[in-house]
């Protein structure tokens, strides 16, 4: 009966080192949670955040390419008015004396 009981003391004694290696695993499987919900929110800032720059991106591109359009339309204007400016003196100086 001794033997039976002293296998027992061991068995409960054992079941309480389990109890304690459970508890501990639980408390770093919560952290590790945790942790992860961190990296996920950063993760998720760091796409939003490519979002936007490449939104942006798209704007400047956008916008120089307008630019360019806007210069190319300057550039033509700029050489009818010399094309104008040549006309217009060539036929002044027709009537010089």
């Amino acid at each position: 009966m001794a033997a039976t009981e002293q296998s027992f003391n061991e068995i409960e004694y054992v079941v309480g080192d389990i109890i304690q290696a459970i508890d501990l695993i639980k408390e770093e499987v919560r952290h590790m949670n945790e942790r992860k919900d961190s990296v996920v929110a950063s993760i998720e800032n760091i796409a939003a955040i490519s979002q936007q720059s490449a939104a942006a991106a798209e704007e400047v591109t956008a916008s120089t390419e307008e630019q360019m359009r806007a210069l190319a339309t300057v550039s033509d204007s700029a050489e009818v008015l010399t094309d104008a400016s040549e006309l217009l003196t060539e036929r002044m100086n027709r009537f010089k004396v």
